[in-house]
């Protein structure tokens, strides 16, 4: 492990700055992982004290009384709800509603969200920031200027792969700002490879850990690949989202013959002792042979029950199958089983 500031130099070689020293440092393989930085859009005032990214944000010392956050995305969505408990906060949002993958989830996911307290306006264009002693935000609300005032605002509008001078240099392929790998992470120069946000695609820590992996075996020459229509989603707001593979909107315009299956956890013994009632689960099929496309969550545990549907996926089950499965009780897994039965035609506990 070398602590420090490396810069690619050649194919083979990469140079290191440390606190108290310099090394070269030669390879055979190199795997490269330098992952994402925050997007800071162009407005005016966005250089101003108190205008934080993401990762700014994590270095507060005291918590503001107000909170402005540009972007209803993950990373926006994430903090608004950690904020929510400690202080007045408002989002806003360039699109016209909240767009958390599927329509129905994203319109609960909302109305629960507006119940903490959380304040969104959409279809909103910032324009500048400024200082008059706290900060304010102006943008353009149904073609009239408006603002708000706020002790610190968030930017949240996304992050983009963290691209340096020395891989231009050095001849790496880059496109739409991303560096270009095969299915197997190799770049285009032939001994260096690359996997996690840097190459673009979804920013999610599993997905990079698995490319992680992946773009090391191959490196090491054993050949490695990953199912991409089966990557879970998750987002820690409270409830949480969880989702993989297709939405019915997706499903749709891909051409299948959709069927849904849906379990409110308001019917779901385990939900309601957890005080946690909030949510459904919402499974999306073929219809033509009961193969599980996709599924969205949104309850309590989302992240841990997306998992069943993520290896049905994988392994390709139809629903009859998982209908099979014994589900203990009560447990929040429970849904799932009732959603996959729904599908069916034979959910029991459905009202």
């Amino acid at each position: 492990m070398v602590n420090g500031i490396g810069t690619i130099k050649s194919p083979n070689q990469l140079h290191v700055k440390a606190e108290d020293e310099e090394k070269i440092i030669n390879f055979n393989k190199l795997v490269i992982a330098t992952g994402a930085v925050p997007i800071i859009p162009k407005i005016e005032g966005i250089d101003l004290e108190g205008v934080l990214t993401s990762d700014d944000i994590l270095d507060l010392n005291e918590i503001p009384e107000s909170l402005v956050i540009i972007g209803s995305g993950v990373i926006g969505l994430e903090f608004a709800e950690m904020f929510s408990l400690l202080c007045n906060v408002t989002v806003l949002e360039i699109k016209d509603t909240l767009d958390v993958g599927d329509l129905e989830i994203s319109n609960e996911l909302l109305k629960i969200l507006k119940r903490k307290g959380i304040n969104f306006k959409f279809g909103v264009n910032v324009k500048k920031i400024t200082k008059e002693g706290s900060l304010r935000v102006y943008f353009e609300e149904n073609s009239k200027e408006s603002s708000l005032t706020a002790d610190k605002v968030l930017l949240a509008v996304g992050r983009k792969p963290n691209i340096t001078s020395d891989f231009v240099d050095v001849g790496l392929n880059i496109l739409n700002n991303a560096l270009q790998v095969d299915e197997f992470y190799r770049t285009n120069i032939e001994n260096i490879y690359a996997a996690g946000d840097v190459i673009g695609g979804r920013q999610l820590a599993h997905l990079s850990f698995a490319e992680g992996r992946a773009a090391i075996l191959n490196a090491m020459g054993k050949e490695s690949k990953i199912n991409y229509e089966a990557v879970p989603i998750c987002i820690y707001t409270s409830p949480e989202v969880a989702m993989v593979g297709l939405t019915e909107k997706e499903a749709i315009e891909k051409g299948y013959d959709v069927k849904i299956g849906k379990f409110y956890f308001r019917n779901n013994g385990r939900a309601l002792t957890l005080g946690e009632r909030d949510g459904l689960v919402k499974v999306v099929t073929d219809k033509r042979n009961n193969k599980i496309l996709g599924c969205q969550i949104l309850g309590e545990g989302a992240s841990e029950l997306i998992s069943e549907i993520t290896l049905a996926i994988i392994l390709k089950a139809d629903l009859n199958t998982l209908a099979s499965i014994i589900h203990p009780h009560p447990t929040l897994s429970e849904a799932v089983f009732e959603a996959i039965n729904d599908a069916l035609g034979l959910s029991v506990h459905k009202i």
